[in-house]
């Protein structure tokens, strides 16, 4: 059974609706406490504009975090100093067009977001000033709060770079389903492999940091 977040047959919705169902016991769950964000502005991807915007960081909103791999074919879509353009909309934020086509697990999950029924995802290659040295080191060193803070984070463990694309969004999932015959009955079972072992072996999951 395919899992595209773009399907629109009732196994997809079904899948959608137990994710955002999800996503509300997050919501309200009681006892998460969240840690303080350093600085006056926060940058955002905008899912729903396709831009990033630049937020007071007292009224940030909600959003969700993308943690992938970097690998050596992500610096066309890199926010420098050089590619932020920014104009001001007509609520008073500033927003900077997107400083390329971003690569395929980046787009993937910005379609995740949105399809949630959120608008906001922070992605560090976007979010953070790559060649603005005090506004990185600000960044990486609340990297913990930012993580903490999101609605939830998209783990990107798959592939070797962020051209991979997000399983089960732009391509499908693999099958875990087995068909046996038991007394001449057909049995359909699912096999699922240790999560955590399998991720660990990931080049996600050998990177100085994985959050």
């Amino acid at each position: 059974m395919r899992s595209h977040l773009n399907c629109n047959n009732k196994a997809d919705s079904l899948k959608i609706g137990i994710l955002q169902g999800g996503l509300q016991l997050v919501k309200t769950a009681i006892g998460i406490e969240k840690l303080a964000l350093s600085g006056d502005y926060f940058k955002l991807i905008d899912v729903s504009e396709k831009h990033i915007v630049e937020l007071p960081l007292q009224k940030y909103p909600q959003y969700f975090t993308l943690s992938y791999v970097w690998g050596s074919d992500n610096s066309n879509c890199q926010l420098t100093k050089d590619k932020i353009h920014w104009t001001q909309d007509g609520k008073g934020r500033r927003w900077t067009p997107l400083p390329g086509l971003p690569p395929a697990t980046i787009l993937d999950a910005k379609k995740a977001v949105e399809t949630l029924g959120y608008r906001y995802l922070w992605v560090d290659s976007l979010c953070i000033t790559q060649d603005d040295p005090v506004e990185t080191q600000l960044q990486i060193q609340q990297m913990a709060s930012i993580y903490a803070n999101a609605v939830i984070c998209i783990v990107a463990a798959a592939g070797l770079s962020p051209r991979t694309g997000l399983t089960g969004v732009s391509s499908s999932r693999k099958d875990l389903r087995s068909i046996a015959r038991i007394n001449g009955n057909i049995v359909l079972g699912a096999f699922l492999p240790n999560f955590r072992r399998i991720v660990m072996e990931t080049k996600w999951g050998s990177r100085a940091w994985t959050y």
